[in-house]
């Protein structure tokens, strides 16, 4: 047998749990917009602007190279380095890194 004072504290907390999920939701829904608009712009952004390759000559001079590719991504490229590799086998993967780069751009 409830008393009605355990029936008002049972309805105000039954109130307060209900606001709490409805503001919960709002927030919810509003972080999802925020996301999705995020999601979306960085997508577009991305979509619309490719990378273009540009160098610099020796004065000093930049241009972009004739026959050039403009990638909209860059791929990803790797190589392993150990702590014990002698100066040449780190120029050689610097090379193989910097050759794996620019030919994604048409550059050889």
């Amino acid at each position: 047998m409830l008393w009605a004072h355990d029936e008002h504290e049972l309805e105000r907390a039954y109130r307060v749990r209900i606001t709490r999920a409805a503001q919960t939701d709002d927030t919810l829904r509003q972080l999802v917009d925020h996301t999705r608009q995020t999601v979306t712009l960085q997508q577009r952004e991305a979509k619309a602007v490719p990378l273009i390759p540009v160098t610099v000559d020796h004065p000093g001079f930049t241009s972009v190279p004739d026959g050039a590719r403009y990638p909209h991504t860059i791929q990803l490229v790797t190589d392993s380095l150990l702590p014990a590799d002698t100066d040449e086998a780190l120029q050689d993967s610097a090379q193989e890194l910097f050759t794996d780069l620019t030919n994604q751009f048409g550059l050889d």
